[in-house]
């Protein structure tokens, strides 16, 4: 048997409705949560929402009366919406699991549900996608149908099969920037070195007590490495709040670096070269002519000067002839979609939650949810983009 823990009680009455009520048991969280990495038992056990899953899952809780064999269901399933309201209630209840019931992640028993964020729908046709990435695919995909490159420094078109592997390298490409985005690294200097014809970018990462830095230059480490005290590296690593020391613990290049080159230097055969990503291109160069020409058909052939206009381009010709919805929660599906994306058995996506490490699953939950600021902060600015836990089986 199945039980899901679902946000909302207008989510959860449309879940009831969409459920297999031989085997799946359904209940909406509503109220107020709590952050049980502060909360002492006899607090939690006060909670409405915690009494709920404990009455619901028949197992008991705490050390001393809870009890494994007793579990009501195979699979206790988390399901949210995939916004920062939904982040947060996975979080929650991961927490009140790992610390008040772990072994129910030690025997595989928890999972999270993976609603979809797209219906694509053509004609009686209905297709559902999880993520953007899966989005940005099918548009590529839908395009090659019948959308043809040809680039003025060459004489040909390029085949299908050339056109496909120069959009993977793209996307491929703005993944990794986007990465080095979020992490504060400036890109277009990226691109700027690659223009003057330096064949390797210099990007060092420098590890501090007090969080990763980013610098070009190995004259700009040396200078972090000599003036190590707090004063001195305010102006170099920005807004570092009290006066203690600043040690520099290790430098080293980035491995992004050497892939975002490889990637690049991949794209020279098809003689689309590092200026051809500099956004401020436009449409058209200044003497009127254009590197990339895009025709789909009989169509009025578009062209481009940047391959992201091309890619935006190509995405255009993708998404012709078809209907796009985007969920921004459960609620805004049907019963009947939300059985089919995310309940039934044979099509939805489960990630179940691991625990391969308790001491620093246990770690990572403080560094998130308890009152030691400094930590949290540098975390998320780190990686607050992209939290993606170990527990959460992805």
């Amino acid at each position: 048997c199945e039980a899901f823990l679902v946000e909302g009680d207008s989510a959860g009455g449309t879940a009831k409705q969409g459920r297999d009520r031989r085997f799946q048991a359904i209940l909406p969280l509503k109220g107020k949560g709590i952050n049980v990495a502060k909360a002492r038992l006899d607090k939690i056990l006060k909670n409405e929402q915690i009494i709920d899953i404990v009455t619901m899952l028949g197992t008991g809780i705490g050390q001393e009366d809870f009890t494994l064999e007793k579990l009501r269901y195979s699979k206790v399933i988390i399901m949210a919406d995939a916004d920062v309201d939904g982040a947060h209630i996975r979080t929650l209840l991961l927490t009140f699991f790992f610390r008040q019931m772990p072994q129910l992640i030690e025997d595989g028993h928890l999972y999270i549900a993976q609603p979809p964020l797209y219906q694509i729908r053509k004609g009686r046709r209905a297709q559902y996608l999880q993520s953007d990435e899966q989005m940005n695919d099918y548009l590529l995909e839908a395009s090659m149908e019948s959308a043809k490159l040809t680039n003025s420094r060459r004489e040909r078109p390029y085949t299908e099969k050339q056109f496909r592997t120069i959009l993977e390298t793209i996307r491929k490409i703005e993944s990794s920037l986007s990465e080095l985005g979020r992490k504060g690294i400036d890109t277009d200097r990226i691109f700027g070195q690659r223009f003057r014809g330096e064949e390797t970018v210099a990007l060092f990462r420098v590890q501090t007590d007090r969080g990763e830095f980013y610098r070009f230059e190995d004259e700009e480490i040396d200078q972090l490495i000599e003036q190590n005290t707090n004063s001195q590296l305010e102006m170099e690593l920005e807004d570092l709040e009290d006066t203690s020391e600043t040690v520099v613990e290790d430098v080293s290049d980035m491995s992004e670096i050497r892939e975002l080159d490889n990637l690049i230097d991949g794209l020279n055969k098809f003689d689309i070269l590092p200026h051809d990503f500099d956004r401020s291109n436009g449409v058209e160069s200044s003497n009127g002519s254009s590197t990339f020409t895009i025709r789909d058909g009989d169509r009025e052939p578009r062209k481009s000067n940047t391959v992201w206009d091309m890619l935006g381009v190509i995405e255009d010709i993708g998404r012709r002839g078809i209907n796009i919805t985007r969920y921004k929660g459960l609620a805004e599906m049907n019963a009947e979609q939300l059985k089919d994306t995310t309940m039934d058995r044979e099509s939805r996506v489960l990630l179940q939650v691991k625990m391969e490490d308790a001491v620093e699953a246990d770690r990572m939950f403080t560094l998130l949810m308890g009152d030691d600021v400094d930590p949290r902060r540098v975390f998320i600015e780190k990686y607050g983009s992209q939290v993606n836990l170990d527990l959460y089986g992805a």
